[in-house]
């Protein structure tokens, strides 16, 4: 019996030895598809990390350019309200300047009215002054005429 106890043995070592070494390929098998699953995830994380990368770059010159954008619009703005400020300003004193020559304006109608008013009684004065100077002027005419013709009566009643 001592010698199926040692075939036994001896076979067991050889399977062992198999079951060992199939093990041991089958862990190596194991260890570099590992490696292999790792080289892929690392190239993986790299390339997701060169995207990621990219894409951050792309943001940060459009982030760049936004502030760019919005600095000129706060100036742009800036200048506009200080236009908007002066163009007030000036609106200002054009309306008080309209409101004084507006106000000349209605001094210079009624000064005009009143002109108006005593042409009108200087006219009516004139007509009725040149009406009594005809008339005074016919009557002196007349007289004169009167006076001309008993002259001339009395030169020749004296002729005569």
């Amino acid at each position: 019996m001592s010698s199926f106890k040692l075939k036994r043995r001896s076979g067991t070592d050889n399977s062992v030895r198999g079951t060992s070494e199939r093990s041991r390929r089958a862990v190596i098998g194991y260890v570099i598809a590992l490696a292999v699953a790792v080289i892929v995830l690392i190239l993986l994380s790299y390339f997701v990390h060169q995207r990621d990368s990219s894409i951050l770059d792309t943001l940060h010159e459009q982030s760049a350019t936004a502030q760019q954008n919005i600095i000129k619009l706060q100036e742009e703005n800036q200048r506009l309200v200080e236009e908007n400020q002066r163009i007030g300003g000036e609106k200002s004193e054009l309306e008080s300047r309209l409101d004084d020559l507006n106000a000349e304006a209605d001094s210079l109608r009624q000064e005009n009215g009143a002109l108006e008013t005593a042409l009108d009684e200087a006219s009516k004065k004139y007509d009725v002054d040149t009406k009594n100077l005809r008339s005074e002027y016919e009557a002196l005419l007349k007289k004169y005429n009167e006076l001309n013709q008993s002259t001339e009566n009395s030169e020749n009643s004296e002729n005569n």
